[in-house]
């Protein structure tokens, strides 16, 4: 899956921009370090945002860094402010939403430089606010949650270039914020994102004396990555005993609750019928599992995977066959279980998310799951 990567620049001033940063490289753009990304993982992953601020010299440069990380007056400021709020790409504010299908509310966190996501702060709302007169609290966060050497930034940690920040002077203030987020554009009818970042100098009367003002670019929160999930996302089998109530298991590639918690599987057959399965098994790392009607009409139907957080990734179809209740059983579930992991490892290797984990308890009530392909078993109709 292709995209494109922003080049315009969004900045509503010129002496500061801000863009958001994950992975080791700072870009989700192959590496790109120069492209802001068209999206950014959410689900708490954590993330950086890069300010920079441009100032006319290096001695001005050291000067404001001094203010913003120590509060040290400068000039005729005394106070500074940085505000970063998440908005909608329209400029609208964002409504953290109360719930998502049963998963945990809206929020966004602030991380230490060098913590982690379960270590950071809830803010109250999408606004990230630090004022160096305020004192760290619910609505003001204090300095050491900012990372004020760039050399230290994951981008740039190779040995060179933290070298060539390190011995270099810049007239450029560079600010690290690290911080995470579990809202996305599919929760939120679709929307892109982008953050608005304000930064307030205050005189000794503490009155604004400056004011800039900037924007990242727009962006799409997404559960994981785009560019991954359409990659080995297969239906292979459709094994169930073939009756109305009946468990329906698919087997194939990319089909494990970790890796599309959004799966559903869609039945059509006689007559124009059509039924949205959904998962009833969290327990399997690489196959689907649900249970067919119990009013399910005999007849001959087909199965499609679909990935409802992302409706282009379906699979092919597969026939299976629904009859009514009658007759023996085929396989146990302990003997299918061991063919389908067979036939799994030996298309796929035996990767960790190729194990066909199966927690039999749940299967209670269906012991003659049987392979929809095996016809000439004793005693089957």
């Amino acid at each position: 899956m292709s995209r494109n990567s922003f080049e315009e620049d969004t900045t509503t001033d010129s002496n500061m921009s801000f863009a958001l940063k994950q992975g080791k490289e700072g870009s989700r753009d192959e590496g790109k370090t120069n492209k802001h990304p068209t999206w950014i993982r959410s689900n708490m992953r954590a993330t950086w945002g890069h300010l920079r601020i441009q100032c006319d010299c290096p001695e001005e440069a050291a000067a404001l860094e001094s203010l913003m990380r120590d509060g040290t007056p400068y000039g005729q400021y005394t106070d500074a402010s940085l505000v970063f709020e998440m908005l909608y790409d329209n400029g609208d504010e964002v409504e953290l939403l109360e719930k998502k299908g049963g998963n945990l509310a809206d929020r966004v966190k602030i991380i230490l430089p060098n913590g982690n996501v379960e270590q950071g702060l809830t803010m109250p709302d999408t606004c990230i606010r630090y004022h160096t007169a305020q004192p760290s609290s619910k609505q003001w966060v204090c300095s050491k949650y900012f990372q004020f050497d760039a050399a230290r930034f994951p981008w740039n940690s190779d040995k060179k270039t933290k070298q060539t920040l390190e011995d270099e002077d810049t007239n450029t203030v560079e600010i690290g914020l690290k911080f995470a987020t579990n809202v996305t554009t599919r929760a939120h009818s679709k929307r892109r994102f982008m953050w608005k970042v304000d930064l307030h100098l205050y005189d000794a009367m503490g009155n604004i004396a400056k004011h800039h003002l900037c924007c990242s670019p727009a962006f799409a929160y997404l559960p994981r990555n785009p560019e991954k999930s359409g990659h080995e996302f297969r239906l292979d089998d459709v094994v169930t005993e073939g009756h109305p109530g009946d468990l329906l298991m698919c087997g194939g590639s990319g089909l494990g609750c970790k890796q599309r918690p959004g799966l559903v599987a869609v039945l059509r057959g006689p007559k124009g019928t059509e039924v949205t399965l959904s998962r009833q098994s969290t327990t399997t790392k690489a196959t689907f599992v649900s249970r067919l009607p119990s009013d399910l009409r005999p007849g001959s139907y087909t199965v499609q995977l679909m990935n409802e957080e992302n409706p282009d990734e379906v699979t092919d179809e597969v026939r299976t066959k629904i009859t009514a209740r009658e007759g023996g059983e085929c396989f146990e579930l302990a003997e299918f279980t061991k063919q389908l992991e067979a036939e799994a490892l030996s298309r796929q290797g035996s990767s960790e998310d190729e194990d066909l984990e199966v927690v039999e308890d749940y299967y209670h009530g269906s012991p003659g799951l049987r392979s929809q392909s095996c016809t000439d078993c004793p005693g089957d109709m």
